[in-house]
């Protein structure tokens, strides 16, 4: 999964980089600039998402419930007990005990897939404004770039 994300997100740069047969741009700033992105994306992402209710409070990577509980949380909202569906959701883990293996590789699976979400979205800000990246290497890749 990592390897397809890491691609989806540098071939689109080596692509347009061959295309617009960018001469002031050395291999070396083209590395850099890259491994500079992917850094800052992964730091915004742990950052937004590491916080209390970082997945939960987003909609675009919020783990969605097993088929089996997400069915309760359903029945609960249509009681109109939307805080204790809400405080379901939020205790997940505690509330599989019989295959908690299953569950675990469940959850990080679904959290791997909205870390890397939110990375290749902080890497799309960094293609539509450049000047808005947090490094001079950043801004002079995706720069030259457009």
């Amino acid at each position: 999964m990592r390897r397809l994300v890491l691609c989806c997100l540098l071939l689109p740069l080596i692509g347009n980089a061959a295309a617009a047969g960018i001469a002031d741009l050395s291999n070396a700033d083209a590395v850099s600039g890259l491994k500079q992105a992917l850094t800052d994306g992964s730091g915004a992402a742990v950052s937004l998402l590491g916080r209390e209710n970082g997945y939960f409070g987003n909609p675009q990577v919020k783990i969605p419930l097993p088929k089996a509980i997400r069915q309760i949380e359903g029945a609960l909202r249509l009681m109109g007990k939307r805080r204790e569906a809400d405080e379901l959701v939020l205790s997940m883990f505690g509330l599989v005990d019989r295959d908690e293996a299953t569950v675990e590789n469940y959850v990080t699976r679904k959290a791997l897939d909205g870390l890397y979400f939110m990375i290749a979205e902080r890497e799309k800000k960094f293609r539509q404004n450049p000047v808005g990246a947090t490094s001079d290497i950043v801004r002079k890749v995706f720069g030259a770039l457009r």
